[in-house]
């Protein structure tokens, strides 16, 4: 596995990803807890290794997560979760909402789930082009399981629309 770095980017899943790939190449490694937050000190680079020396921080003493949570102060916005909160609620997905359009999945969903296979293939069978149904009839021969024959009709690009939902792939922005 690659060293991970950490540049000081402001993407928001920066951060993440580079404590999430430090915690998988660290549990692999037999070092002291010293060792590991010098090492984290060593992978930053450019605007974060500028902050950490521009800010003089001591070095931790306890764990190594203790270097991210500082870069986190500073290059983490304290408002990010006002601010996805508020860019998912100008999510729409057609006239629907976000939070209506999952409610609506969601209880799509019980109703599929509580639903015997053979009812759930009818169901599939009215909703699906004359493509999918070949496919739904091939995989119905084959004796798959429920979930193999979902995946084969996913992979003919054909039950875009059995939910009787919008299309999720039609996400518009409203100001």
């Amino acid at each position: 596995m690659d060293k991970p770095t950490f540049d000081g980017s402001r993407d928001v899943g920066a951060l993440d990803t580079f404590q999430l790939k430090l915690e998988l190449y660290l549990d692999d490694c037999g070092w002291t807890e010293q060792d590991k937050i010098r090492f984290v000190i060593g992978q930053l680079s450019g605007e974060a290794i500028a902050f950490w020396r521009r800010t003089a921080q001591p070095i931790p003493t306890t764990h190594w997560t203790e270097v991210i949570n500082t870069l986190r102060t500073y290059f983490v916005p304290l408002t990010i979760g006002t601010d996805l909160y508020k860019a998912l609620e100008r999510l729409w997905q057609g006239n629907t909402p976000p939070f209506e359009f999952l409610k609506q999945f969601d209880e799509h969903a019980s109703c599929v789930s509580n639903m015997s296979d053979a009812e759930y293939f009818r169901l599939l069978r009215g909703r699906v082009n004359s493509r999918a149904r070949e496919e739904l009839a091939r995989a119905l021969g084959e004796h798959l399981t429920r979930q193999e024959i979902v995946q084969a009709l996913l992979e003919a690009h054909s039950i875009g629309h059995t939910t009787g939902l919008d299309d999720p792939w039609t996400l518009t922005w409203r100001l």
